[in-house]
């Protein structure tokens, strides 16, 4: 079923467990809760007076975020939920865990339990932590000890220095971006592991007054309200959130969000195979997945100027002996390193060593000496001679492949959105209920000529 609240939980805010009282009445407050939800273990002593520690420090953050004026998502607050993350916590790992389910029986608190998903930025999994949110007879309790969202900082305080949640070892952590809906990464270390490029990335803190951040986030938190207004099966829904990368040593302030920007789902429909994806539901209705051949070779053209129409199969480069994989990952690994990839005449085929391993990882039937790059490479200049300084023109990279395609889908999307057509988007191709897949070739169509020159070649 559809969660027409998701994306207020998207946005919750994080619970520190770091407020004390500091008064009478946030005191009886949580004296109160400790005796409704656990009468038989009320009384004087240590473990009781760390449950009802645990209890004010909890629900000081769920009435402050109850009725906050001046944000529109309002309500939920965040906890990760690992041993780990209640290092040196005023609040332990077990006592939060007794004290929140016994709240969550008693009525007086929502709980919106999270998952982990796949690989996150820091080395640890990309998901989302556990939401809770105050019941109406949480805050009725605290209103009858005079205490509101609007005073509730007159009866607690909350401790600045632990205003954060450690993280200890990437098995146990979830990350979640701090920007919402948009999050900008950065390369924070570099190192070669058996001949391979291994980066680790750090998310960056986007200032509210970044000139483009409000434009940015707007378009994204309309289409993530829409999709997660829809029902689906086979999947599930918990919000895009767009990935830009910045080049190390660049300022924040001056970052033109021009490079990156893929719709990451964090998992779900982006991580199942094809075969999976068609046994999605929309709303009860099947679905088709339109998908854009060649891709990144499309942009590219398009961005260079050669607007005359594709062929049936962009790859299809007059090469019948070459496999047509190792055409397209001929292309796809030339766009992500930002040029073509070059003849080295002393390695078998005029493969470089390294691509030549990365080529067989690939594809079992490549061979470097039958699918020699000094004849790949001359047949791709010759079908397509504008690619041959690329790189100068187009010195971004996978970056600036990866940016307009994001574009393309993004617009597509807010496209069908008008038409009440649900998209999800699969980095170069969208999934849309089947009766609907003309309307969505149709805005690929239109966003692709619009922002590239170029009409693409669609496959559903």
């Amino acid at each position: 079923m559809a969660d027409p609240e998701y994306w207020l939980k998207q946005d919750a805010k994080p619970c520190f467990l770091n407020a004390t009282p500091r008064s009478s009445s946030a005191a009886r407050m949580a004296d109160r809760v400790d005796r409704e939800v656990f009468p038989e273990l009320s009384g004087v002593g240590r473990r009781a007076q760390g449950r009802i520690g645990a209890i004010a420090s909890f629900s000081a953050d769920l009435i402050k975020r109850a009725n906050h004026p001046t944000e529109r998502r309002i309500g939920w607050v965040k906890v990760p939920l690992y041993p780990s993350a209640f290092t040196s916590r005023p609040v332990g790992f077990h006592q939060f865990s007794t004290v929140h389910k016994a709240l969550a029986e008693a009525g007086l608190i929502e709980i919106e339990v999270g998952y982990v998903g796949g690989a996150g930025a820091n080395g640890g999994h990309a998901g989302r932590l556990t939401r809770f949110r105050a019941a109406p007879a949480l805050l009725g309790i605290a209103e009858a000890h005079g205490i509101y969202p609007s005073n509730v900082r007159e009866h607690f305080a909350w401790n600045a220095d632990l205003e954060f949640w450690p993280k200890h070892g990437a098995a146990a952590d979830v990350e979640e971006s701090s920007s919402g809906s948009i999050e900008l990464r950065t390369v924070s270390k570099s190192r070669r592991i058996a001949g391979r490029l291994e980066q680790e990335k750090t998310v960056l803190a986007i200032p509210d007054t970044h000139p483009m951040i409000t434009g940015l986030r707007n378009d994204m938190d309309e289409i993530n309200d829409y999709l997660g207004s829809q029902a689906y099966s086979g999947t599930a829904f918990a919000g895009l959130v767009r990935k830009f990368e910045m080049p190390a040593g660049s300022s924040v302030d001056d970052y033109r969000f021009d490079f990156g920007g893929r719709l990451d789902a964090a998992g779900g429909f982006q991580t199942i195979s094809k075969e999976a994806r068609a046994e999605i539901s929309i709303n009860g209705s099947r679905v088709a997945e339109i998908d854009v051949k060649a891709s990144h070779l499309t942009i590219a053209l398009g961005l260079l100027g050669q607007n005359a129409p594709l062929p049936a199969d962009p790859y299809a480069i007059g090469l019948d002996d070459f496999p047509r994989n190792v055409v397209k990952l001929f292309f796809i690994s030339s766009f992500s390193r930002g040029r073509l990839h070059n003849v080295h005449p002393k390695s078998p085929g005029g493969w470089h060593s390294a691509t030549a391993k990365m080529f067989s990882a690939s594809i079992p039937e490549f061979n470097a000496v039958a699918h020699p790059l000094t004849k790949l490479l001359p047949a791709v200049l010759a079908h397509y001679p504008i690619l041959h300084d690329f790189h100068l023109r187009m010195p971004g990279g996978w970056g600036t492949f990866q940016h307009v395609e994001s574009n393309v889908l993004l617009r597509s999307m807010q496209s069908l959105k008008v038409f009440g057509v649900p998209a999800l988007p699969i980095h170069d191709s969208l999934i849309v209920p089947a009766a609907e897949a003309g309307k969505a070739s149709a805005a690929l169509t239109e966003a692709f000529l619009t922002l590239t020159g170029v009409r693409p070649r669609l496959h559903a």
